[in-house]
């Protein structure tokens, strides 16, 4: 079954160190490769900032299926919005996040604080990440009908950038809409169901539960656009720091995404357990193909960065190559 929204419409997300002992008769000398290999066996920690989708499903085969080296331990620590999200990595009580094109580049508005390291998901012909949907009882059928209307988004996000470039194929500009800012994911889909809001910009898999339990129909989604993407982005510290580490860490992310590829109904169940895939979706909504890995194509942020700049959130656009960085792809 394909993941998509539209398919479900049819059918229907320490070990404690050795320390240098110490001897009765004086201190045991310890050789250079003695206390590398002891290094190397030091247990290490990775925060990751997620979000309430189902991009992080490689994360959860690595470690089920340990993957990952066996010193490395991965903490995903949830957030319902990247506001929260961004708060709390700006502060670094992340090392790395699951992450969007718009707030990466935002972050490196004052200082080298990101870099992103891969793409996890984007839209394609097939795929759909977000989507404009429209309240069960408002009168919006076209995206031509949102002219006036009240949108919720999550403003300077990726949510909002998908909604100005949907408007834009319709000849329809940012202040042509009245956009809410509601950053919180859940309380968007709530304010839509309950008829709060005219309208509203939403991540799978919480498109397809809107559209199922709530009545919302669909506006425009991003599989028609192809502007929607999810990456994975380390602190530029981090990466300085621990550059083994994120290594290890993408190496077991690769892995998992390989054995999703290859088999993705072993993960349906997992997916569902852990993924936050809503129980009204259970076995409707089916484990996606991961893109090969690879970083967001310069053309791709510099539009970013020319929105971003056009929006306020920037000056002057954030060079290419102080956004990225291609050392943790395989090979």
């Amino acid at each position: 079954m394909a993941f998509t929204r539209r398919t479900l419409l049819r059918g229907a997300a320490t070990g404690a160190l050795a320390l240098p002992l110490l001897a009765a008769c004086g201190r045991v000398t310890v050789t250079t490769d003695e206390a590398a290999a002891e290094a190397a066996a030091e247990p290490t920690k990775l925060r990751i900032g997620d979000l309430p989708l189902i991009d992080m499903l490689p994360v959860y085969v690595a470690e089920q299926e340990g993957l990952f080296p066996e010193n490395l331990e991965v903490e995903l620590v949830p957030f319902s919005s990247a506001l929260e999200r961004d708060t709390a990595y700006t502060s670094k009580q992340v090392d790395g996040v699951l992450n969007d094109f718009v707030s990466a580049t935002a972050l490196n508005r004052d200082q080298d604080f990101t870099r992103n390291v891969r793409v996890i998901l984007r839209s394609t012909p097939q795929l759909s990440l977000f989507a404009l949907l429209a309240s069960e009882n408002s009168d919006i059928e076209k995206i031509e009908d949102v002219k006036g209307q009240q949108i919720a988004i999550s403003p300077n996000t990726i949510i909002e950038y998908v909604l100005d470039r949907m408007l834009g194929t319709v000849g329809l500009g940012h202040d042509d809409v009245e956009k809410l800012a509601v950053p919180s994911i859940p309380l968007r889909l709530e304010m839509l169901g309950q008829g709060n809001v005219t309208a509203a910009v939403l991540p799978e898999p919480l498109v397809s539960l809107s559209i199922a339990t709530a009545g919302s129909r669909l506006i425009r989604d991003d599989a028609e656009t192809q502007f929607g993407a999810s990456l994975l982005s380390f602190r530029s510290d981090v990466i300085a720091s621990q550059e083994d580490t994120v290594r290890g860490f993408m190496d077991g992310f690769e892995a998992g995404v390989n054995r999703i590829n290859s088999n993705p109904g072993n993960y349906q169940d997992l997916m569902e357990a852990r993924g936050r895939i809503p129980p009204p979706l259970f076995g409707k909504f089916s484990v996606p193909q991961f893109p090969a890995a690879a970083v967001v194509p310069q053309a791709e942020f510099e539009a970013v960065g020319q929105w971003a700049v056009e929006r306020g959130l920037l000056q002057e656009a954030i060079p290419y190559e102080d956004l990225v960085d291609t050392r943790f792809l395989p090979g």
